[in-house]
């Protein structure tokens, strides 16, 4: 029994037809032979994973571009002509997904079963990942908790100066006027800073009602749902797909996920 692949795409391509492995060169094609009629049809291409990286030190990667490999098993009656394309989708959480894509005129292909290309290295890439993660995450901690220290002890030395700057201005009106001028002037100041106080309060209350008045707003609910829409359309590719798909960075290797992308994503790169 013959098959005659032809490549249609620009990339070089991955065939392991009944555990005989070719490799198709881009535009290329050939005939690949085996005997009986059951077929076991491996496809990929010779891409590898590939992502964008920032803070690469502190194991910060997004956009993941994945390769498959997509097993189809059938039975064969006649020899067949097919076509192989390759199609590159995007899910909704910063991931591709490449897959070549099997076409015949005169036979239906199964569902394949996905997996990734290589997936035992990437799976190692997102532990090492994981851990400048968390080394981080502590790092960032660590300083957090010393500014936090360094405020409050700025706090407490601000205060002494403050209280000690007080006691020494009071003292310096008392030694050159008289007790009485320099409790007068304290008294002054303090009814200032009260008015001053609850002239702040009034405005931030009054703005905080007028914040409520404005999120309680039916136009504001409207814009938020005119951009929540706008959100969607231009970063939710995969309109319709079940929630419970994704689960956490592991179902980027599970089967269903990767065939759920294929099958509701609307965007090709």
């Amino acid at each position: 029994m013959q098959i005659f692949f032809e490549n249609k795409s620009d990339k070089t391509l991955s065939i392991n037809l009944n555990g005989q492995h070719f490799l198709l060169h881009p535009f290329g094609s050939d005939f690949f032979s085996f005997h009986g009629n059951r077929v076991s049809l491996n496809l990929s291409s010779e891409d590898n994973y590939s992502s964008e990286k920032y803070g690469e030190k502190a194991g910060y990667y997004w956009c993941h571009r994945f390769i498959t490999e997509s097993q189809y098993d059938f039975s064969l009656e006649n020899e067949i002509a097919v076509e192989l394309y390759v199609e590159t989708k995007k899910g909704d959480h910063l991931e591709a997904y490449q897959r070549v894509l099997p076409f015949s005129r005169t036979f239906n292909f199964p569902k394949p079963i996905y997996t990734l290309k290589n997936e035992s290295e990437i799976r190692e890439k997102f532990a090492l990942n994981k851990k400048l993660e968390k080394k981080a995450e502590r790092r960032a901690d660590f300083i957090v908790k010393a500014d936090n220290i360094s405020t409050n002890i700025s706090w407490i030395v601000g205060g002494v100066l403050s209280v000690a700057l007080t006691i020494f201005i009071f003292l310096g009106i008392w030694s050159n006027f008289s007790l009485k001028a320099a409790i007068t002037a304290y008294a002054v100041l303090g009814f200032v800073a009260y008015v001053l106080y609850k002239i702040i309060k009034k405005l931030i209350n009054g703005i905080g009602k007028t914040a409520d008045k404005v999120l309680e707003s039916k136009a504001f609910n409207k814009a938020v749902d005119k951009a929540g829409e706008k959100f969607e359309e231009n970063f939710v590719y995969c309109k319709g797909m079940p929630e419970n798909l994704y689960k956490d960075e592991n179902s980027f290797f599970d089967h269903n996920y990767i065939s759920a992308v294929f099958e509701y994503s609307t965007k090709r790169i």
